[in-house]
């Protein structure tokens, strides 16, 4: 019954807007651990909106620079077996190619075309992957490649010119970025993920071990069998990794994976989504299916743990659609111990 009672509040919530507490259980005397928030993000919100707008159309051409329209082909190959601590794992090779005809695209990268590879090593046992919904024989990459080719929108900015995201009115970074190595063509940052989640005055190892008390969900190891390491740029300008929950290490029929970070004024974000079910049995192909509903299945266990709740709370200006249609308001909710 409270359960269901809460679940109700949540869904009026996500529609009523920002700035409503689900329940307060704050400590005395609790340190705030967001004090440190920059000087620019207070004069931002004194701003009136004429001069507000002005900032987000700026930042909006930082992103508008690095935007692109591209085919992206991706091609599996077997590139043998290999043996690791005496067993043995096809070397499951994949390389991704970006092509374009827009200036844009050429004038950036000095080509029409760039590529990056990786290696996944896939115990024997694993007789098939499911890519982009369709069932790949491994057995069958051993004479043929599989080559998979759509159109799409993609976010690479610079590794070298990285979003300064404080200096936008930002208070929390709002996007994850996974590094991508392109050789000749540079090292870039893909933008990927919105971030959802703010909590306050904890650590991104207790926000880990409630959730994984409260939810019965696992910690994830830094492992490409588990996820897509993503890391979030920092206001000290350094990239930082995750800590990260899923509802199973690899989520083969789907689940709800979370990825927490420790910033260095002492704020604690987050990505929550839902990963689809089974595109790939090692973890390399999820797609994000939901975003709004993950975000509140992390706001109910936080809330069951005693936890205050305020939904819509930030304005992290991420609103959009991400993956395979997940939407996401733009607005984070903010958990504080």
């Amino acid at each position: 019954m409270k359960l269901r009672i809460f679940s109700l509040i949540c869904i009026f919530l996500l529609l009523v807007g920002p700035g409503i507490a689900i329940a307060s259980h704050t400590p005395t005397n609790a340190p705030s651990d967001l004090e440190s928030i920059s000087k620019f993000t207070a004069e931002y919100e004194a701003l009136n909106d004429d001069e507000k707008q002005k900032i987000r159309e700026r930042e909006n051409q930082f992103f508008e620079n690095y935007t692109f329209n591209v085919t992206t082909t991706t091609i599996f190959r077997d590139n043998g077996l290999v043996a690791k601590s005496g067993i043995k794992y096809q070397n499951l090779g994949v390389e991704v190619i970006y092509e374009s005809d827009d200036e844009k695209f050429k004038k950036e990268f000095g080509s029409n075309s760039i590529s990056s590879s990786e290696s996944h090593l896939v115990k024997q046992d694993i007789k098939e992957v499911f890519i982009e919904k369709e069932v790949i024989s491994l057995s069958s990459l051993k004479t043929n490649e599989r080559v998979i080719t759509k159109v799409e929108q993609i976010v690479l900015v610079p590794s070298s010119n990285p979003h300064e995201w404080w200096n936008d009115g930002y208070s929390f970074p709002p996007y994850l970025y996974k590094k991508e190595y392109f050789g000749i063509w540079g090292d870039y940052d893909k933008r990927e993920d919105p971030v959802n989640l703010v909590w306050k005055n904890t650590n991104a190892n207790t926000v880990r071990s409630t959730l994984i008390s409260q939810s019965g969900w696992v910690a994830l190891s830094d492992s490409i069998l588990s996820e897509y390491p993503y890391a979030v740029y920092d206001r000290n300008r350094t990239w930082v990794t995750s800590l990260s929950v899923g509802e199973t290490p690899r989520r083969e029929n789907g689940g709800y994976h979370v990825r927490i970070y420790q910033l260095s004024d002492g704020s604690v974000i987050g990505g929550a989504h839902k990963d689809s079910p089974i595109i790939s049995t090692y973890g390399i192909t999820h797609k994000v299916v939901d975003l709004e509903y993950a975000e509140y299945m992390v706001c109910n266990y936080f809330y069951n743990a005693g936890w205050k709740v305020q939904q819509n709370q930030i304005n992290l200006y991420n609103s959009g659609t991400y993956g395979q249609g997940a939407t996401n308001n733009g607005r984070a909710t903010q958990i504080t111990r």
